[in-house]
């Protein structure tokens, strides 16, 4: 028979099963360790956007005083970043499953 007897494709079907079930408990594992650090990371992610606004509204005062072009641009660029970094640590939880 091209695939082999009936009792080999049984038993390698039972090795893949048990290969999946083994790297499935190990990433399952994995994800409960990660998951220990995603409030750390969200509150990272509150600070680096303070620090992102505070550097960010020096930098455009700065400009304004020297009357530079693209203070709008400059604006418009930190609040983008400030706001991704908020959405992003909004979403981190969600992505993990984490509930606090």
């Amino acid at each position: 028979m091209f695939f082999g007897t009936f009792w080999e494709h049984h038993t390698c079907l039972y090795l893949y099963h048990v290969l999946i079930i083994k790297h499935l408990n190990t990433i399952l594992c994995y994800s409960e360790e990660i998951a220990k650090y995603v409030p750390i990371v969200v509150k990272l992610c509150y600070a680096i956007a303070g620090v992102v606004a505070v550097v960010g509204a020096i930098s455009v005062y700065i400009a304004m005083n020297n009357e530079e072009q693209d203070v709008k641009k400059k604006i418009m660029m930190i609040v983008g970043a400030c706001i991704f970094l908020v959405a992003a640590a909004q979403a981190l939880p969600l992505f993990f499953g984490v509930t606090n």
